[in-house]
């Protein structure tokens, strides 16, 4: 298994992120409204999919399409014709005007609206009867798939070419047999081009490459609960199994890589204080990814890591943000990320740039600085003059990832002492998180 540490990577490459979420309050009555699905539409537009859970976990009647055309400064909240116990399971939107909201009250619906969230028709009225719902997918705005659990012996595949007006399902020859009970998960697939992945109850990924008409599938390695995938190509993905809250399983800072498209897949990991919540792939940088992840060094809350190239280097976004780590991103400019709907029933928008490459980020990094390095004995760590007088955290790992030090700082000087005699010979990393969210790297050698 090869292991990718946070900060050791960081060493190799300084990425300097000029960037935040901010937070966007949508103004519900109270807590437990959860911004689960998000589907951005242009630089100022984004639909929302809420759900309404208790504190106990069970979902309450809520049954409203959020939106807003002007980047947040204004949401509109769209009754859908559902009453009682609505569940929504996906949003997929073409335009500012036109999106589907995947749900289930007693029985599938799809409802679309093309005006706005003014009106809305009920797409799945001759669909997914007796059977189960989980996404929708818009290839165009005519041509699109809706993924299901088994139905009457296989899985409920409908396809359509006008927009949800007619569908036809895929035949049972073209997708390999579902396993005992075996069901899909609520938005559990990705789609690129003309390809499209979702995974299974039981560790499974489904693949097609022609818009959901003929599929395989493959066994991720491991055990999952409930595996997640995202890809950035045909060809490479990741998947995972989110487990934000409670540490309960060893394998919650693992990841796995796929460079085929999913038929081979390699484990890697992240430092170990990270619980992963999830992947959203950057449209437009080549290898652009947004991780959220639970930290438990920082009060196990959120911190967002950006790669611009398919994990081999990361870096910080943002720590101590309230969210669930479900997000959408329409560019390197254009994104929004939920909040935790048990805290924090709001949303955060994107602001910033996002490297598309690394060789933007080589030059605009200032860096920490130890000296004498490599230290046997007292050592000074010299802060670059654009962090100083700002609040933060020093933080020292080992080369496993191991945090072996940390230090809170409230207003960081030019210089602050180190004492390499409390450190075991090794190689060390030191990082400088300020509370925006900035943050500087160094690498540094203990040898007595």
């Amino acid at each position: 298994m090869k292991k990718i540490f946070l900060l050791s990577v960081l060493c190799c490459l300084s990425i300097s992120v000029k960037a935040q979420f901010v937070h966007e309050p949508l103004n519900f009555p109270g807590v437990g409204y959860f911004t689960f699905y998000l589907d951005a539409v242009d630089s100022n537009s984004v639909w929302v999919g809420v759900n309404y859970i208790s504190g106990s976990g069970a979902y309450l009647p809520y049954s409203n399409a959020v939106r807003t055309i002007d980047g947040g400064s204004n949401w509109q909240f769209y009754p859908l014709p559902d009453t009682g116990l609505v569940v929504i399971f996906d949003v997929a939107a073409t335009d500012i005007n036109t999106a589907y909201y995947v749900i289930y009250n007693g029985r599938t619906a799809i409802w679309k609206t093309m005006n706005g969230g003014s009106s809305w028709i009920n797409m799945a009225t001759t669909v997914f009867i007796g059977g189960f719902a989980n996404f929708y997918h818009a290839f165009s705005a005519g041509t699109g798939i809706a993924g299901g659990d088994p139905n009457n012996g296989y899985w409920e595949l409908q396809r359509t070419y006008d927009g949800g007006n007619s569908w036809s399902r895929v035949p049972s020859s073209n997708i390999p047999v579902p396993l005992t009970n075996e069901y899909g998960l609520a938005h559990g697939f990705c789609a690129i081009g003309n390809s499209i992945w979702f995974v299974t109850t039981k560790g499974r990924c489904y693949r097609s490459v022609n818009q959901g008409l003929n599929w395989t599938v493959k066994q991720l390695p491991g055990t999952w609960v409930q595996p997640h995938v995202c890809f950035i190509d045909s060809l490479r993905g990741v998947a995972w199994d989110p487990n934000p809250y409670l540490k309960t399983q060893p394998t919650y800072n693992n990841y796995f890589l796929t460079t085929d498209g999913g038929l081979s897949w390699t484990q890697q990991s992240l430092a170990q204080n990270y619980a992963i919540q999830n992947f959203s792939r950057i449209p437009g940088v080549n290898g652009g990814m947004l991780i959220s992840v639970i930290d438990s060094n920082n009060e196990n809350l959120t911190t967002v890591l950006y790669t611009p190239d398919f994990l081999n280097t990361l870096a910080i976004i943002q720590t101590k943000i309230i969210s669930s780590g479900q997000c959408n991103f329409l560019d390197n400019k254009t994104g929004w990320l939920a909040g935790d709907g048990f805290h924090n029933s709001s949303i955060y928008k994107f602001t910033g740039n996002l490297p598309v490459c690394v060789s933007e980020t080589l030059e605009e990094k200032p860096q920490l600085q130890v000296c004498p390095n490599p230290s046997f004995a007292e050592a000074i760590l010299k802060v670059p003059a654009a962090f100083n007088g700002t609040n933060g955290i020093i933080r020292i790992l080992d080369i496993t990832g191991k945090e072996t030090y940390q230090k809170v700082i409230t207003k960081s000087s030019s210089y602050n002492q180190l004492d390499a005699a409390k450190f075991i010979n090794g190689i060390y990393i030191i990082q400088l998180i300020t509370d925006d969210g900035a943050s500087a790297v160094c690498r540094w050698v203990v040898c007595h």
